[in-house]
């Protein structure tokens, strides 16, 4: 079910994109594309944290922690080239993106998780 719910997040921050960028006019599929960009970031991201704890057993924390801050940093300067806007606003709408994307994303996995165990 979270394959499922992870597919279900690539619309939903395109949507969360386009109603914090609605001034820009960029239609839906624009939103969408940066959404599958940002998303194949962090996956290849966490694929490689992975890989690198299959690989060693005692990898570093730092190792990982550097890699995990990669991500904000990276989408801060993908929303900066993509949508065109001064640092400022484009940390202000991070944060703002960020904060709501993560309520969005830890209930479609709670939901997830609990029609997995049967609970809902």
């Amino acid at each position: 079910y979270i394959s499922y719910a992870f597919f279900l997040l690539l619309p939903l921050f395109a949507l969360i994109l386009k109603l914090i960028y609605i001034r820009r006019r960029h239609n839906f599929m624009r939103h969408l594309v940066f959404s599958i960009h940002i998303h194949s970031f962090i996956f290849m991201v966490m694929t490689f944290i992975i890989g690198l704890n299959l690989l060693f057993k005692n990898i570093p924390g730092a190792i990982s922690a550097v890699l995990i801050l990669s991500i904000p940093i990276y989408i801060i300067i993908a929303i900066k080239k993509f949508y065109g806007q001064s640092l400022g606003k484009v940390v202000l709408k991070f944060f703002a993106l960020s904060f709501i994307y993560n309520i969005v994303f830890f209930t479609v996995i709670l939901l997830a998780s609990l029609d997995a165990i049967n609970l809902l």
